[in-house]
């Protein structure tokens, strides 16, 4: 996750769908492996989450942040963080500090 990955993510899903979001997956009481296995089995043909690297917020770090945490299905389970507006850096970096350092993704593309 850097500052120009993000603001670049941002910006084309903003031409797509006309919001600012950040595609993510939460399900509750599992960690970052245990959700990577989870849509990666739900998911064998890696359409989702075929990253190396994945990184974790808690969900509530990320709304005290002012942003908010949506369900935004499909595929199923799938959630985004949303800003009400374009993000300044300095929120985007806010939002970059809640999350853990990066680490292996046990279900990552072959």
């Amino acid at each position: 996750m850097t500052l120009e990955g993000l603001r670049e993510r941002l910006d084309e899903d903003f031409e797509a769908d006309g919001v600012y979001d950040i595609s993510v997956w939460t399900f509750p009481n599992m960690d970052a492996e245990e959700i990577a296995l989870r849509v990666r089995e739900a998911d064998p043909d890696y359409n989702h989450l075929p990253h190396n690297r994945i990184q974790s917020a808690r969900v509530g770090d990320i709304r005290s942040l002012g942003l908010e945490v949506l369900l935004t299905e499909p595929p199923p389970d799938h959630h985004s963080i949303r800003f009400p507006a374009r993000p300044a850096d300095n929120q985007l970096e806010d939002l970059m500090a809640a999350f853990d350092e990066p680490r292996h993704n046990p279900a990552r593309r072959p």
